[in-house]
């Protein structure tokens, strides 16, 4: 394997990946559990959105380059800066956003025409929307004159990006319809991953301000910005119970609550972290218990 290809691999930043596909295996898993499902959905859904989730990730380290806004320490090969320090240019950097752009328009068009049919009806355009509105939400976040990612609202996109659109739109895409209490898994996926952005953003509190980015844990400060984060965490599993009361029929569907461990162990883990790349290593931790949330909680209603 070359090693452009393997600087490529690492700067995708793989292991974030469960944070977004989380949310398609319990969407599915949640629509299978009411005897919907169709192969060929979920797996364009999959590779759908692990396509726009590394153009938000690529596009990010674009964005942060053209405004040399990636400042600090950094420490080891995993925490290399790709693009400012010369092992991606912004040239071949722009290109693969492109490309990867490109790839998920064709991914997400198969996914709609399994999903809803090739005559088109309003469902179609609807997600075809939701698409194009996802990828400008990922290219946006650091690029263009104002974007939105240094100006606090972080939080919310990834909350309405990775947590709802993922579970809500993966649901609709098997069953066909929107059962409203699905909300309450959507936004208890939602609370982690926005709870990943917040470890960073705590573990950037002194660098930020260098570059005039803004964030939610910064507005905090650091003492409210890790009860901010205990809060996610928590309403992780109230949403989740209240879902479970509603729905209840057996007490398999509180098998989520067995992710409590792996979750308890980061949150331990989040209140020693003091320094940037103990923060770092968290960011690997938090994606693990998130996707065994995501399993314990779908298979649950499945079982």
């Amino acid at each position: 394997m070359s090693s452009k290809i393997i600087i490529w691999i690492k700067a995708f930043r793989l292991f974030t990946l469960p944070m977004s596909l989380s949310g398609i295996v319990l969407g599915t898993l949640l629509a299978a559990s009411t005897n919907t499902f169709s192969l060929y959905v979920f797996i364009f859904s999959i590779l759908t959105t692990a396509l726009l989730h590394l153009v938000c990730n690529v596009s990010n380290d674009y964005g942060d380059a053209v405004r040399n806004n990636d400042v600090g320490d950094r420490f080891g090969e995993v925490y290399v800066r790709y693009v400012q320090d010369g092992l991606l240019s912004l040239k071949e950097t722009k290109m693969m956003i492109i490309y990867l752009v490109i790839a998920a328009c064709i991914s997400g068009t198969l996914m709609i025409l399994f999903a809803f049919g090739f005559n088109l009806t309003i469902k179609h355009f609807v997600f075809f929307a939701m698409g194009g509105f996802a990828i400008f939400g990922a290219v946006a976040y650091t690029n263009g004159k104002k974007p939105y990612g240094y100006n606090a609202l972080g939080d919310a996109s990834v909350f309405i990006f990775f947590g709802l659109t993922t579970v809500i739109g993966s649901y609709i895409l098997q069953t066909g319809n929107l059962e409203f209490t699905i909300l309450l898994p959507a936004a208890a996926l939602g609370m982690p991953i926005v709870g990943l952005l917040n470890n960073n953003n705590i573990r950037d509190l002194d660098s930020d301000p260098l570059v005039g980015k803004t964030t939610i844990a910064q507005l905090l400060g650091i003492k409210k910005a890790r009860i901010y984060q205990f809060i996610l965490i928590s309403l992780t599993f109230i949403l989740s119970s209240i879902y479970v009361i509603i729905n209840y029929s057996n007490v398999l569907q509180f098998l989520y609550l067995l992710s409590l461990l792996p979750f308890l162990k980061y949150i331990i883990s989040f209140y020693n972290a003091k320094t940037e790349i103990e923060y770092r290593k968290l960011e690997e931790l938090l994606p693990i218990c998130v996707i065994i949330f995501s399993i314990l909680f779908g298979t649950g209603f499945l079982l």
